[in-house]
C-alpha cells in the first residue's frame, strides 16, 4: 500500500520472532537450525535487524517504534540466561540500524511481566519480571540499556 508510508508520523511494529510456513501450512521455526519456542517461534535477533531495514525502507523517512520485543520460555525452565542474550543481541540490532541513519524511536517489551498468554495460559514466560514481581536477570540487561 503505497500511499500508507505517507499516511502516518511514526509506524509501529511488533517483532516476536520468525517461523516458517510451509507448503502443506504447517509451521516450523526460520532459519530451519533454530528451534521453536512454546509459541511457535525461534528467537532470532538478526531477524529484527532485517525486518526493521525492511521496513524502514518500505515506509520511507518515518520514525519506527517497536511496540512489542518478547522471548517466549517454557514456564518449567527457570534459566532467564537465553532471554538476557535474545534481549540484548535484539537491542544490539536495533543500536546497529539506528547507527545506520534508521529511525528508531524506541522499544516496548509486548510482556513486562510474566502474565496469562491467550494463546498458551500459564505455561510460558515471556516476561523479565516473574509473576511474584522479582526481577529477572533480564530486567538487570534492560537497566542497563536504559542508561546507555
Amino acid at each position: 500500500m503505497e500511499d500508507a508510508a505517507e499516511s502516518f508520523d511514526l509506524v509501529g511494529f511488533t517483532y516476536r520472532g520468525a517461523s516458517s510456513v510451509y507448503a502443506d501450512f504447517t509451521h516450523g521455526p526460520y532459519p530451519a537450525d533454530l528451534s521453536a519456542g512454546p509459541d511457535g517461534f525461534a528467537a532470532w535477533p538478526e531477524g529484527l535487524g532485517l525486518t526493521v531495514r525492511r521496513l524502514a525502507d518500505a515506509v520511507g523517512n518515518r520514525p519506527l517504534l517497536l511496540t512489542g520485543l518478547s522471548l517466549a520460555l517454557d514456564a518449567r525452565d527457570d534459566d532467564d540466561r537465553q532471554r538476557v542474550e535474545y534481549l540484548d543481541a535484539s537491542l544490539s540490532q536495533l543500536t546497529d540500524a539506528r547507527a545506520e541513519g534508521i529511525d528508531v524511536r524506541g522499544v516496548f517489551l509486548s510482556s513486562p511481566i510474566d502474565s496469562y498468554e491467550w494463546n498458551l495460559g500459564l505455561t510460558v514466560r515471556c516476561g523479565i519480571i516473574d509473576r511474584d514481581r522479582a526481577p529477572k536477570p533480564s530486567a538487570e540487561l534492560i537497566r542497563r540499556w536504559t542508561r546507555r
